[in-house]
């Protein structure tokens, strides 16, 4: 999972945007999961689902 992550450069089988996208937590606990990490690059990943600045194929950005 690392080579496609660093190929790709992101991350790869996120638990939390995987809960968010199929509707299992809400926006809030999302964004608390996302604070929670704070400024690391899983936190800033988090976010920047959370603003749609990263497309999905599927889930909450059909």
């Amino acid at each position: 999972m690392r080579a496609v992550e660093r190929a790709q450069d992101t991350l790869v089988a996120v638990l939390e945007e995987i809960a968010w996208e199929n509707g299992w937590v809400g926006t809030d606990a999302f964004l608390a999961a996302a604070d929670a990490y704070g400024k690391s690059v899983y936190g800033q990943h988090l976010r920047r689902v959370a603003e749609g600045k990263i497309v999905k194929s599927r889930g909450r950005y059909e």
